[in-house]
């Protein structure tokens, strides 16, 4: 008898689980995640069932107001979108598998505790892969993408390694004003760490800030059609400096300027500026 009662228990569930609840009934508390019902506030536990506006079907589980196993989103036409899973917290944790309407994976997504965290790869209709980000607690680390025949393009900011770096205050002759300027500026030894020669344009880019104020953003060449390629193991200087600076020493000792340094607009490293002068704008 004890047997049957538990038969019966676990064939309610089941059946309470596999009850379609319409999802305009339902709320979803935005930080836990727990569906209620709009109607009284009760946990869910049943198959809730969304529909949007290009009218695509999504198919949750949910069980005492927390979401378990694997959802679903379905096209129109009934062909499998999307699926994701829950973690014991009723949050997306794993991998996310989306799909075009011809049933080619179209991306996949790495999820933490509803956190993007990990590799996402989206592909073209023919499954060639187009696209890979990294991240990290949802914010973006690193975007790639891919040529025609699914190959990864590099950027150039991961084919050099900063060898070394100094900074500090240079005198410039500002023509346009008939002055000398101390101006802060950064010299940069690159170290081209690829198995092949950089050819291609590259421009180092940077922005100067002070207390929290943009003084200017400049940018530098350090590899075009007009300079060999840089081959791989070999390193090259280049220096940038901004556009704005001080009249005389008397500012330099208290001067609180930082640059965040950029390649090809993918960020570099960030430097503060020692309060010294230099006498050169190379590295010996």
């Amino acid at each position: 008898m004890k047997r049957i009662l538990i038969l019966f228990s676990v064939s309610l569930v089941l059946f309470a689980c596999s009850a379609q609840i319409d999802g305009t009934k339902v709320n979803e508390d935005k930080q836990s995640h727990v569906y209620t019902y709009k109607d009284g506030g009760a946990n869910v536990t049943g198959t809730v069932v969304f529909y949007d506006s290009q009218k695509l079907k999504t198919v949750i589980v949910v069980k005492d107001g927390k979401r378990v196993g694997t959802a679903h989103t379905y096209y129109p036409s009934g062909k499998l979108g999307a699926e994701w899973s829950f973690d014991s917290n009723g949050l997306g944790s794993g991998i996310e598998k989306d799909y075009w309407e011809n049933g080619t994976l179209s991306a996949t997504w790495e999820y933490k505790e509803n956190r993007l965290n990990g590799i996402a790869k989206n592909y073209n209709e023919k499954g060639v892969q187009i696209k890979e980000t990294v991240y990290e607690n949802d914010k973006k680390i690193r975007e790639y993408e891919f040529d025609s025949s699914g190959n990864k393009i590099i950027p150039n900011v991961e084919k050099v390694e900063l060898v070394a770096g100094e900074t500090g205050f240079y005198p410039y002759r500002d023509l346009q004003h008939l002055q000398f300027l101390l101006v802060p500026i950064v010299i940069l030894k690159l170290k081209n760490v690829s198995n092949e020669p950089i050819s291609g344009a590259v421009l180092v880019q940077s922005v100067f800030t002070s207390k929290g104020e943009e003084w200017s953003s400049e940018e530098s060449i350090f590899q075009s059609g007009s300079l060999p390629p840089l081959q791989p193991g070999v390193v090259r200087q280049v220096s940038i400096q901004s556009g704005k600076g001080y009249l005389n020493e008397i500012a330099i000792p208290k001067a609180d300027i930082s640059c965040q340094v950029s390649i090809d607009k993918q960020p570099l490293k960030e430097f503060k500026i020692s309060n010294k002068i230099l006498s050169s704008n190379q590295m010996q």
